[in-house]
């Protein structure tokens, strides 16, 4: 650079003496599309599809609540027996819990837990949909998807609500075939799938479904898929209201009006989880205004409206010494379920808002379900209170009464409840490792061989010979890896290839990563010369800077070669790397070759019947 030098004096000029340095990116930033109970930000909803950064599990949980609620069932028999050699009362209680429902689909919460269980630090969270949308849409995934082509800093691409029942096994190729589509165009990311299993796990026969239904042919060096699913130490998300007391007998018989009281306390139950639910629903579709977020509003809160009246109606059957309870809760809900109540009101607004999609029904609606929401929990916490004969132990529905009177009782209900564990796909656990293994060796080190954390083992026992029909396909080359159980060892991840598992280049996971880590980090590096001149002053620093970087890199331990000279070489300039027409074409092509560790799959070792002499 010229200096305008008019005035006599002495002048400095700094001048750069090292090459500009190639900053590594991040290599384990994963992005989890899925369905979430809430999308809400500082009293505003998020709206679906919008990629939110966050840090931690207590993050994820102020911004997209819990785990889907799993509904129980309790049985409870008291027995009270007086021995004749004694007058002291012998009290066995026996406590049956029943999961009501298979597990739910919705299984981004546990996800989650895991990731950050397995060493997952940073991520991104896609909301495509809330727990209310009752099933699992294909189309919601896709579009989670695409909103991830903005955001460059993800590299993984999870989808864990892919092997959901809801979706058949073509809407999962769809799905997988989208998110490798997007890896092989944007190169800066990677995808871990999850191989569905079957009610009756059969290894071979789930994986070759997979193959041959799940995943198509192309790109498969992007992504690797991981087989079986995982017995977590996970305890399933529960709400007192949805845990039901089937049924409580007292030396064989019944409480008194056990039946009425249940009815009732399940239908208010089912109204107060509802109005959440439409609440969280209706947070995010104030946000985009969408017909399909307003009907879905729309049908939570007629099944709503339906519950609490049926309750009200109930409240006239109780026996007449529950008439102080029945006063109470009839008083609470005269206004919800009468003709001119708000709850009519609302059903009313929500079909405005249907055909309208107008902001202030909106906030007329979510006024309403509100008011709706107070008055319910007040039902229930006068519930409790009220519904309390002194004849009898208990005679509620559901556990706020056992909670707030009987609370031994309830521990040991909830400690029933607790004894139900989660099975969990994989994909999670996986990216968490993937984080693990990035943190503690490096992205060139294959993740496997690892311990898996939270785990009580894998939910199948693979053997030798199943894990050989599913490591190597000779068909269609399409690896699967398993996770398995060694005894003295624990659960490990026992595999590390990508897809494409007759693929010499891009056989291994750590591969493929490597490279998309190299390529990202010098491509970034790189932009910075743009728009310098394409001379060989530029040249030299240009190659000055990716050897530099390439050299830490193998040093690391990221390259094999005994010197620098066999792990890589950077080419750049006129007669290595490119011609005189390509530069006054205005094209800098940089040539870079690197020597990828690759790791020793199968250890051979050859013994020789030595004769002695």
């Amino acid at each position: 650079m010229s200096m305008n030098i008019a005035t006599p004096g002495v002048y400095i000029r700094e001048i750069n003496s090292l090459p500009p340095s190639v900053a590594g990116v991040s290599t384990a930033i994963p992005a989890f599309i899925g369905y979430v109970e809430k999308a809400e930000r500082d009293g505003l909803g998020v709206p679906m599809c919008t990629p939110v950064r966050i840090t931690s599990m207590l993050e994820y949980e102020s911004l997209f609540g819990g785990a889907y609620a799993q509904p129980f069932s309790i049985n409870i028999a008291d027995t009270a027996d007086i021995p004749v050699t004694s007058s002291s009362v012998i009290e066995t209680r026996t406590i049956t819990v029943n999961q009501d429902t298979a597990d739910s689909d919705f299984r981004m919460y546990y996800h989650l837990q895991m990731y950050f269980a397995n060493g997952g630090g940073p991520c991104w969270i896609v909301p495509v949909g809330v727990y209310s949308a009752i099933t699992i849409k294909k189309g919601a995934l896709q579009k989670g998807l695409v909103a991830l082509e903005k955001i460059s800093e993800v590299t993984l691409l999870v989808v864990p609500d892919a092997v959901s029942a809801d979706l058949s096994d073509l809407d999962r190729k769809a799905i997988y075939e989208d998110a490798l589509a997007q890896c092989e165009g944007m190169k800066n990311r990677f995808t871990v799938m999850d191989v569905p299993q079957s009610a009756t796990p059969a290894p071979v026969s789930d994986g070759n479904t997979f193959r041959n239904n799940c995943v198509g042919p192309d790109n498969l060096n992007y992504g690797a898929a991981y087989y079986p699913y995982l017995d977590t130490t996970l305890n399933y998300g529960t709400n007192p209201l949805l845990i039901q007391v089937a049924s409580y007998t007292i030396n064989g018989v019944p409480d008194t009006a056990f039946d009425d009281v249940r009815d009732f306390n399940t239908d208010v139950s089912k109204a107060l989880q509802g109005t959440k639910d439409a609440l969280s629903y209706l947070m995010v579709a104030t946000e985009t205004l969408s017909e399909e977020d307003a009907k879905a509003v729309q049908s939570i809160v007629t099944t709503v409206n339906a519950n609490v009246t049926s309750a009200g109606n109930l409240v006239g059957d109780l026996p007449p010494e529950f008439e102080l309870a029945g006063d109470i809760i009839e008083a609470i809900l005269v206004d919800t379920v009468g003709s001119e109540g708000e709850m009519v009101l609302a059903v009313s607004e929500a079909a405005d808002f249907v055909t309208t999609t107008d902001k202030t029904n909106a906030n007329a609606l979510k006024t309403a379900l509100q008011k709706l929401l107070y008055e319910l929990e007040t039902t229930m916490t006068k519930m409790a209170d009220g519904y309390n004969d002194p004849s009898t132990e208990f005679v509620g529905g559901n556990l706020n009464y056992l909670r707030d009177n009987q609370p031994s009782v309830y521990t040991e209900v909830m400690s029933a409840v607790a004894g139900y564990r989660v099975m969990l796909n994989p994909s999670g656990t996986i990216a968490g490792i993937y984080a693990r293994v990035d943190t503690n060796k490096g992205v060139w080190s294959a993740p496997a061989n690892v311990g898996v954390r939270n785990v009580i083992g894998p939910s199948v026992r693979v053997t030798n010979q199943q894990q050989g029909e599913l490591n190597v396909d000779a068909l269609s080359g399409k690896s699967i890896n398993v996770i398995r159980n060694f005894q003295g060892r624990g659960t490990i991840v026992w595999g590390a290839r990508t897809l494409e598992g007759n693929s010499n280049e891009w056989r291994y996971v750590n591969v493929r990563r490597l490279f998309i880590y190299l390529e990202e980090s010098i491509k970034r590096a790189s932009e910075r010369f743009v728009f310098e001149p394409n001379d060989a002053n530029t040249w030299v620093n240009v190659k000055a800077m990716i050897s530099n970087f390439l050299t830490g890199v193998w040093k690391d331990g990221g390259l094999t070669g005994a010197t620098a000279q066999e792990a890589f070489f950077v080419n750049v300039g006129v007669g290595t790397s490119m011609t005189m027409e390509n530069v006054l074409a205005g094209e800098m092509i940089i040539e870079v070759g690197v020597a990828a560790v690759r790791p020793a799959e199968f250890i051979i070792l050859r013994f020789t019947h030595y004769i002695q002499e």
